[in-house]
């Protein structure tokens, strides 16, 4: 478990900084570019997970991907007489040539695109079969009637928590260099294999700590909401900022001086240690 929710929590920061700063650097030379990560382990259900992280490759599988298939499949079936779905009344093989098969479909080319193996392949069909089931089961709710989404503050929590959990597994096979050895790793994290070991306390204090900062702090487009975004929108204010109003950022001296200490930190860590390659730099 340390390995797997340590990597995890790499690959998030990894790619949340990698994202940023091609924002940042378009943006010096005026180029606008759209935003690619918001605090997808903040998300609910996979399916809000997926509008969260790597926005851009969503929409561009979603567009020119998955889209068609369903298009394709509607028309199939209308020219076969079949009846369309509405909404809250989705019969099971409705679901299964709508959802299912162009779900599995689209994350079965995502996985090709990220890597030449076929763990990566199965990462992606496992996150296919969750995408599934939530929608499977969020189709079923509207079916019975049954609001969507709880408001209740420990329902959304253990939301959160179950969401975040599919993804650590998921991750085993994104990291794993092949199918066997993920399912070892797999093996291990459910205590069945001999060489599983216990997380020490030093390894949970620091992985709390860097989950209650994914959690508890707002992002980047968040922090500077109040001006232009990447994106030109204005996004929801996070918690921090209607309990302490300074945290949000602003063109002051106070911020520049926080930032600027943060940047000399940042650069004299980075300079201390070896070089390394942004974990997504390969896809």
């Amino acid at each position: 478990w340390t390995g797997a929710l340590t990597y995890t929590l790499q690959i998030y920061f990894d790619f949340s900084g990698y994202s940023d700063m091609a924002i940042g650097l378009a943006l010096l030379f005026g180029i606008s570019l759209p935003a690619n990560f918001n605090s997808p382990f903040k998300a609910r259900n996979v399916i809000d997970y997926w509008s969260r992280w790597h926005m851009t490759l969503t929409r561009f599988l979603t567009a020119y991907i998955y889209n068609p298939i369903v298009l394709r499949v509607t028309r199939a079936r209308m020219a076969a007489g079949k009846p369309q779905p509405r909404r809250g009344k989705m019969t099971v093989g409705t679901f299964f040539a709508l959802v299912a098969y162009p779900t599995v479909f689209t994350m079965f080319i995502s996985g090709i695109w990220h890597g030449a193996g076929w763990h990566f392949v199965a990462r992606s069909e496992e996150r296919g079969f969750y995408l599934v089931v939530a929608h499977g089961w969020r189709a079923w709710k509207a079916r019975q009637g049954w609001k969507l989404d709880s408001d209740i503050w420990w329902h959304k929590a253990a939301a959160v928590a179950l969401t975040f959990g599919c993804v650590v597994v998921a991750m085993v096979f994104f990291r794993a260099s092949d199918v066997p050895t993920a399912m070892a790793i797999l093996a291990g994290m459910l205590g069945l294999s001999p060489t599983s070991t216990a997380m020490d306390r030093s390894d949970f204090v620091y992985i709390a700590a860097l989950l209650v900062f994914v959690w508890g702090m707002p992002n980047v487009q968040q922090w500077m909401g109040h001006f232009r975004t990447a994106l030109n929108f204005q996004p929801q204010p996070h918690w921090t900022e209607r309990l302490l109003p300074v945290s949000a950022w602003r063109p002051t001296a106070i911020h520049g001086m926080a930032v600027g200490v943060l940047g000399f930190f940042a650069l004299a860590i980075a300079f201390s240690m070896a070089p390394t390659e942004f974990l997504y730099f390969q896809f």
